[in-house]
């Protein structure tokens, strides 16, 4: 009898079991069917799972690697070790493809890009494209290969990015899924303005556009209207520009962040709306929220003084800029340190009243002591009271040398305080001194490289004035002679020889810029000379003239190439701020 209850009793608990485990294979599935498009319900049906009921190592790697994949999808970004780790450990190492695989090392991929690992990253993108070629998923796979066009983005290796980022398109096509498609094309046309491919971002947005419809997300709207701008804008078609602008800005009122404000207020600048895109810079002001925006608020000041001639003003207001973040960072530093020496202070402070609270225990005890001393010897205790009076000399020995230690430590504070203030009063005078010798020192440096850019290019100026010279002013009894001087001017600049001698006074009157500038970037020969023609002081007409190209050809190309330049990770970049920053978009406004 016995017997048959246990049997029965095994029996339920297994069947209660099976149906316990059906149970979370079916959440896990509910989860696994809305994650793609609703995470944030996901992510509800997976809190709900009891984990206590998770059996087998499958069911927790897939709980763990939905937790994780709805997490990430709605904005926030949990370790790799706290949650992916069972999924990376199970599905990993499996040689059968499936969408838990796929998942699992596109989402591990994710999190070794945040933590800079490239190389193992784009290894597990590999795995997870791999992967989803042989289920015919496209979504993760077009995921995976627009992660890594952005990493490649992040490297400047524009072919690479442009490749990935093709392919990651032709994936998110297959899924059918328009605001998919339409984000992935505003995401590819980015790419190829990145890349200066501007007609063919024309066709990107321009289709992006077509398919756009009323039931979809407004944010997207909002994107390809603005990248439509900034690509008619890098086109110079500004007048267009600013209607897509203005188009953007009345559809989505309040909805323009900092860099919108900013981009706007360029476009106007470019088009000439000084008063329009001062409005603008003062709304982008008061969005600021990061260093990025505050470098570009600088920026367009730089550029608003530089359309109104105002060139001492354009020069202080980056040399301000540059040198309130050098003054912060030193006051950060100095606050830095004046902290720790209050830390300390504070520390010894403790200490000094902890031995205080020490000594007043010792002294009520001393005086309990010798109140019951007393009270023993008033009784007879004369025994007890020897006994006790070794004690009490032994505890007044310990006492008197804590004071004295403690003296000797109050002598030492007291001396150490002194020497911090008298340090700080020190490094205070010292920095006054170097601000003021910092002044001179860039007030003379100023006037003596102004003076030998002057003589550097005296020798060219006369050269420069005849080849941008308009045939038309000059009277027709000359033009035949003064087109024979010129052409023979044009012959000799263009000559190897004489693009030598422009190279070795460059290196030798602007500290090696040229040799440093082609040992940092690789150039292509046009823009070598026109890089050459521009720091020798060629006006970009007498540049066009020289390289047989249109002048506004040459002014964009040689903008991008400085800007390219500027734009260098370098420790040279101070070199390249100092004469092609300052001094060549100098020369472009006196030309124009």
């Amino acid at each position: 009898m016995n017997r048959l209850l246990y049997a029965i009793l095994i029996m339920g608990l297994l069947l209660v079991g099976g149906c316990g485990n059906d149970e979370v294979d079916r959440q896990l599935d509910l989860a696994d069917s809305l994650l793609d498009n609703h995470p944030d319900s996901a992510l509800e049906v997976i809190e709900r799972l009891d984990e206590s009921l998770l059996s087998s190592r499958k069911q927790r790697a897939r709980y763990g690697l939905l937790r994780h994949a709805a997490l990430t999808k709605i904005g926030h970004e949990p370790a790799a070790d706290s949650l992916l780790k069972e999924a990376i450990s199970y599905y990993g190492d499996d040689t059968d493809p499936s969408r838990e695989k796929l998942l699992t090392h596109f989402f591990y991929a994710s999190v070794l890009d945040i933590i800079d690992d490239d190389a193992n990253a784009l290894e597990q993108y590999e795995i997870a494209i791999k992967t989803g070629e042989e289920l015919n998923e496209y979504l993760y796979t077009g995921y995976s290969y627009s992660n890594m066009a952005s990493m490649y983005e992040e490297d400047w290796i524009g072919e690479e990015e442009m490749k990935y980022a093709e392919k990651a398109l032709e994936k998110i096509r297959l899924t059918n899924d328009t605001t998919r498609i339409i984000d992935m094309l505003i995401q590819y046309g980015a790419v190829l303005m990145h890349n200066e491919k501007h007609a063919e971002a024309d066709q990107i947005f321009h289709e992006g556009l077509q398919l756009f419809d009323s039931h979809l997300d407004s944010a997207l709207l909002k994107r390809i209207l603005l990248f439509k701008a900034y690509y008619l804008a890098s086109d110079f078609k500004y007048k267009e520009a600013i209607e897509f602008y203005l188009l953007a800005n009345s559809k989505f009122p309040g909805a323009f962040d900092a860099s919108d404000h900013g981009m706007m207020a360029e476009v106007l600048i470019w088009s000439g709306k000084i008063e329009e895109a001062n409005k603008h810079r003062d709304i982008m002001k008061s969005l600021m929220v990061d260093m990025a925006d505050s470098m570009h608020w600088y920026q367009l000041g730089w550029s608003l003084t530089k359309h109104t001639g105002k060139y001492a003003q354009n020069a202080d207001l980056i040399d301000s800029a540059l040198y309130s973040y050098d003054k912060m960072e030193r006051q950060i530093i100095k606050q830095s340190l004046l902290h720790k020496e209050k830390y300390k202070l504070t520390t010894d402070k403790e200490l000094i009243t902890q031995i205080n609270q020490q000594n007043e225990t010792i002294i009520r005890w001393f005086i309990i002591a010798v109140l019951l001393a007393a009270m023993l010897l008033f009784f007879g205790g004369r025994r007890i009271w020897i006994k006790y009076r070794r004690k009490l000399s032994e505890q007044s020995a310990r006492i008197k040398a804590q004071n004295s230690s403690l003296e000797k430590y109050k002598e030492e504070l007291s001396e150490k305080v002194s020497t911090i203030t008298i340090l700080e009063e020190s490094r205070e005078q010292a920095e006054n001194k170097f601000k003021d010798y910092s002044i001179k020192s860039e007030k003379e440096i100023g006037k003596l490289r102004k003076s030998l850019l002057k003589t550097f290019h005296s020798y060219n100026s006369l050269a420069d004035e005849i080849l941008q010279q308009d045939l038309r002013k000059v009277s027709k009894s000359l033009r035949e002679d003064y087109t024979k001087q010129r052409d023979n001017i044009a012959e000799e600049y263009r000559s190897k020889k004489t693009l030598q001698r422009l190279i070795q006074e460059i290196d030798s009157k602007m500290e090696n810029l040229y040799s440093t500038i082609c040992g940092e970037i690789s150039i292509d020969d046009k823009e070598t000379r026109i890089l050459i023609y521009t720091i020798s002081g060629f006006n970009y007409k007498s540049v066009g003239y020289l390289l047989d190209q249109n002048p506004k050809t040459i002014s964009s190309t040689r903008s991008r190439l400085i800007n390219r330049i500027l734009r260098l990770e370098s420790p040279n970049k101070e070199l390249y701020r100092r004469y092609l920053l300052f001094y060549v978009n100098l020369k472009d406004e006196e030309s124009s």
